[in-house]
C-alpha cells in the first residue's frame, strides 16, 4: 500500500515531489510531505486537499520506482567496478563460478557485441484499414553462449544500470539504420530509447551521423521513448527532442497511459505519435473503464493532430475496436511476431 511506504532516499522524494506538484501550482513543502510519507503515518486525500487518490498512489510508486532505480544503478555500478578490479589484480579473464548470477551476466553483457551474441529482430506496424505494413520497430535479443535466449527485461535493466547501454543503444540504432536502409519497400523503422541513453550528450550527433553514414532519410527513423527521460530534467529533455526534430526524425512518445501521462508533455514536446500501451489494449471489451481510456487516448491523439499506435494487439476483435474509434496504426501478435528479417502483416479477413 502507498501509506506503508518507507522512501528513504530523500533526494528522489525531494524532486519527484517538485516535478508533480510544480505543474499544479501546489507550493506544498518538502518538510511537510515528507513528514506525510514517514513510516506508519496515513497517507490520504484530506492531507493533501485537491489531491485525489489516484495521485497519491502515483507518487508512492513512482517514488519507489526511482529509488528502486537509483540504488539498483548504483549497485550494479559497484558490482562493476569489483569485477574489473578483481579481474586487474587476479588477471582472470572472466568472474568466478561464485560470483553472484547478475555479475556474470554484466560480465558476459560487456562482450556480447564483440562476441556476436546480440541481434535484432522486427515486428511490424501495420495501417489499420488495410493491414499494410507501414513500419518495423527493432527490437534487441541476446542469446547468451550457455544460458540460451535471456530476456530483455533481465538484460536491458542491467545494461542501463551499468552503462553498458550507451555501446549497446549505438550498435543498435547502427544496425537498425543498416537493416532498414535496404528494405523495400521503405518502411521506417522504430528504434527505443532509454533514459539513460537519451542523457548521453553526444546522442544528437550520433543520430545524425548514423544516417549519414547508412544514407536513410531521417523521416524514416522514429524514436520511441518514455515519460522517464522527461522527468530528470524537462527543459534538456525539450533541447534535446528539438534538436532531434530538426534532424528530421519521427518522436514518439512510448506506453502512453501507464506512467503519469502529463498532458503538458504532450502540449509542449515536439513529438509526433503517441503509443497505447499493451497492457490496456489486452483488457479491450472486458473493462468498461479501460474502453474508455483507450478511447480518451485516441482522441487525444487526434485533437493534438498526433499519431496513435496501439501494441499487444492479439484478436481480431481487439482490432475491430481500435479501428472503430479510429486508431490509425497497431502492432502485435495478430499483424506479425517479432522476426530476424522484416515481415508483413497477414492478408485481412475475407468476407
Amino acid at each position: 500500500m502507498a501509506s506503508e511506504a518507507d522512501f528513504s532516499d530523500l533526494v528522489v522524494m525531494e524532486r519527484a515531489v517538485e516535478i508533480t506538484f510544480r505543474p499544479t501550482g501546489d507550493r506544498l513543502s518538502f518538510a511537510r510531505f515528507g513528514a506525510l510519507l514517514s513510516p506508519g503515518h496515513p497517507i490520504s486525500p484530506p492531507n493533501f486537499g485537491v489531491h485525489p487518490t489516484w495521485e497519491v498512489e502515483w507518487l508512492a510508486r513512482n517514488l519507489a520506482q526511482q529509488a528502486l532505480l537509483r540504488h539498483g544503478k548504483a549497485a550494479a555500478g559497484e558490482e562493476r567496478r569489483r569485477i574489473e578490479e578483481r579481474r586487474a589484480a587476479a588477471a582472470l579473464p572472466v568472474p568466478s563460478a561464485d560470483e553472484p548470477i547478475h555479475v556474470r551476466l554484466l560480465h558476459d553483457l560487456s562482450l556480447a557485441i564483440a562476441r556476436n551474441e546480440l541481434s535484432l529482430c522486427y515486428q511490424p506496424i501495420c495501417d489499420v484499414p488495410t493491414r499494410a505494413v507501414v513500419g518495423q520497430e527493432a527490437l534487441l535479443r541476446w542469446t547468451h553462449p550457455t544460458r540460451g535466449a535471456i530476456e530483455p527485461s533481465e538484460f536491458i535493466p542491467l545494461a542501463e544500470g551499468s552503462g553498458e547501454i550507451a555501446a549497446i543503444g549505438r550498435w543498435v540504432l547502427d544496425q537498425a539504420l543498416a537493416a532498414a536502409a535496404t528494405w523495400d519497400p521503405p518502411w521506417r523503422v522504430a528504434v527505443n530509447l532509454s533514459p539513460v541513453q537519451f542523457r548521453q550528450p553526444d546522442l544528437v550527433e550520433m543520430v545524425r551521423a548514423t544516417l549519414e553514414r547508412h544514407r536513410l532519410p531521417a523521416y524514416r527513423l522514429e524514436l520511441e521513448l518514455t515519460e522517464g527521460v522527461l522527468i530528470d530534467d524537462t527543459s534538456r529533455a525539450l533541447n534535446v527532442l528539438r534538436a532531434l526534430k530538426q534532424l528530421g526524425v519521427v518522436i514518439a512518445l512510448d506506453d502512453f497511459g501507464t506512467g503519469y501521462s502529463n498532458l503538458t508533455y504532450l502540449r509542449v514536446l515536439p513529438i509526433d505519435r503517441i503509443k497505447i500501451d499493451k497492457s490496456f489494449v489486452q483488457d479491450l471489451g472486458t473493462s468498461r473503464q479501460v474502453d474508455a481510456i483507450v478511447r480518451v487516448i485516441i482522441g487525444i491523439g487526434q485533437a493534438l493532430g498526433l499519431g496513435v499506435t496501439a501494441e499487444g494487439v492479439e484478436t481480431e476483435a481487439q482490432l475491430e475496436f481500435l479501428h472503430a474509434n479510429g486508431c490509425a496504426q497497431v502492432q502485435g501478435f495478430l499483424l506479425g511476431r517479432p522476426r530476424p528479417a522484416p515481415g508483413v502483416a497477414p492478408a485481412a479477413p475475407s468476407g
